[in-house]
């Protein structure tokens, strides 16, 4: 799993592709190696059955990594900021207590990048610059699509209308 980190105000942040399933033992030892604390797995429930991943979750607990899932479907958004913003709200806490989160939707573009942009907009960064600081990490231009990109604004704007 190749981890893309994050110039962050706080903790350590990366975006990444999702773990092959073969070499799922591998990879989460890599991750502990890394000290993560947390991965946020953006992957519906199509793709871990496709992906063979269906163990994924459990793995990473017992190697003591806490595992969320927040399916969003390949090129989309979630359908609410509300749906989001729980687990928004966790990572951004995890990394301003210093730990190191991994966010990873199938190949680590555009999911990941939409909600790693959300998490760094709760640290304080700007929309846009949030986009800018992935696209560097990243070395491509992400979000991935026009979307993904306008929904990182407007939910910089509602969690910022309903403080």
């Amino acid at each position: 799993m190749r981890l893309y980190w994050v110039d962050t105000p706080a903790g350590r942040l990366a975006t990444a592709p999702a773990p092959s399933g073969s070499g799922l033992d591998r990879e989460v030892g890599d991750l502990v190696r890394d000290e993560v604390a947390i991965v946020l797995s953006l992957l519906t429930t199509e793709e871990i059955a496709s992906m063979s991943l269906h163990q994924a979750g459990r793995t990473l607990e017992a190697a003591g990594i806490t595992f969320r899932n927040l399916p969003i479907p390949d090129f989309g958004i979630p359908d609410t900021y509300d749906e989001a913003d729980d687990t928004i709200n966790e990572l951004t806490d995890a990394l301003r207590e210093g730990r190191s989160v991994v966010v990873h939707c199938r190949g680590g573009i555009g999911r990941s990048s939409t909600i790693a942009a959300a998490i760094l907009t709760q640290l304080g960064v700007a929309p846009e610059d949030a986009m800018s600081r992935i696209t560097d990490a990243r070395g491509i231009t992400v979000p991935e699509t026009s979307a993904q990109r306008m929904w990182v604004a407007a939910y910089a704007k509602w969690v910022n209308g309903n403080e």
